[in-house]
């Protein structure tokens, strides 16, 4: 169960970590094994497994009830942060991942950020992302308010402007820009105020409005 919620490939290095009986990993890796419901992918840099079956993992993941799954995931992504702290860049979207089915939605904020910084800029993948910002923002949405929770809507709101290319999107990114524009002015947070200000100015411009454009501009400078 504890590997089906790591996912359909797991790494025993993780699975080691936040199992309950960690001395008998390697007798029940075996008799899964020896099931065929488990095979091994590689055995280095650490050991790791697959289920044999994508199906045979999200029933098992099922079988768990919803808080046990919730807790498992945080106990995973805690187990990344630290197995893997001198490298954590390459593990962002599987701890976006993990933390958004936790209960610790500010992390899950955090890495979903993370994540779409990794691929805008350093993999150039715009589209890839655009889709971990939305996430960031419409988990930032969903926590209790508080000021903190503003200002993640506000940060994934000003990169995800970043990233947006086409008509349709900018349409919508002006309506998120308009939402963080009075939550910046709420925190009365002039830095991210003049950012946001700056991106209302930029999709202006490519809308065609450059009146409109330049009071953005001379608003944010």
């Amino acid at each position: 169960q504890t590997a089906a919620v790591i996912g359909r490939e797991f790494s025993v290095g993780v699975l080691g970590s936040v199992c309950e009986l960690p001395h008998e990993l390697e007798g029940q890796l075996a008799a899964l094994k020896h099931a065929e419901l488990i095979h091994e992918t590689r055995f280095f840099p650490e050991p790791a497994y697959i289920f044999k079956h994508a199906l045979v993992q999200e029933v098992i993941y099922q079988s768990l009830l919803a808080q046990r799954r919730r807790e498992l995931h945080g106990a995973i992504a805690h187990a990344i942060e630290e197995l893997y702290a001198d490298r954590l860049e390459d593990q962002t979207p599987l701890l976006a991942y993990h933390y958004d089915r936790s209960e610790r939605h500010d992390r899950a904020v955090k890495y979903a950020l993370a994540a779409g910084d990794r691929a805008a800029l350093r993999l150039y993948a715009n589209a890839e992302a655009a889709t971990y910002y939305e996430r960031a923002l419409a988990v930032a949405r969903a926590m209790p308010p508080s000021p903190d929770a503003e200002r993640a809507q506000i940060d994934a709101t000003l990169k995800l402007a970043g990233v947006e290319i086409t008509r349709k999107d900018l349409e919508r990114e002006r309506d998120n820009l308009q939402a963080a524009r009075t939550l910046a002015e709420k925190l009365g947070d002039e830095p991210r105020l003049s950012q946001v200000l700056y991106w209302l100015g930029r999709i202006d411009y490519v809308l065609g409005n450059p009146r409109g454009a330049v009071d953005y501009a001379q608003r944010s400078l």
